[in-house]
């Protein structure tokens, strides 16, 4: 086993995170009822899947951090630090809605590096596209932006919020 590598999805014991090994650069834990966590210690931790937990509050995680899935979750987009290197962050299924999303926006900013942005089944509203729309410019190395089956996705494409070109990110 590869001891960069750790993979406690469904565990039935999970160690406390200051007893992880500092050397961890991937770390899944994935399903595990887990409503707080942090991770800002693990300083090589490059990759963390916190997805289908309960998480709430805070997730601090470390700077060196390039993919980080949450979904399935109701993150308090407050009180969530992202870090400039990340690539990938998955927030699908969060209850965000229009406030999380304007809460968002501004710390997406700061995330030159982001290629991939899930915020699919968050009921993020019109006012929550339009804040989103306002910040995609400061995102040079967007690829993939997820709005699926989003309701208000339809409708700003309808109400003209959004041009063919942001269309052809935001819709693909």
């Amino acid at each position: 086993m590869d001891s960069s590598s750790l993979n406690l999805d469904y565990s039935n014991y999970l160690p406390s995170a200051d007893a992880l090994p500092e050397s961890l650069k991937k770390l899944s834990l994935a399903a595990n009822g887990l409503t707080e966590i942090r991770l800002d210690h693990l300083l090589k931790l490059e990759e963390v899947d916190l997805g289908y937990n309960k998480l709430t509050s805070a997730v601090s995680v470390p700077a060196t951090l390039t993919s980080l899935n949450l979904e399935y979750n109701k993150v308090s987009v407050a009180a969530l630090d992202l870090p400039g290197s990340l690539v990938s962050l998955n927030l699908r299924h969060n209850g965000l809605g229009p406030s999380g999303a304007r809460l968002l926006a501004p710390k997406l900013s700061g995330l030159s590096k982001l290629k991939f942005l899930d915020l699919a089944y968050n009921n993020l509203g019109k006012q929550g596209l339009r804040a989103l729309l306002v910040v995609l410019p400061s995102l040079p190395s967007l690829e993939i932006l997820s709005l699926d089956d989003d309701d208000d996705v339809h409708r700003a494409r309808e109400d003209h919020l959004v041009d063919d070109a942001a269309s052809a990110c935001l819709f693909c």
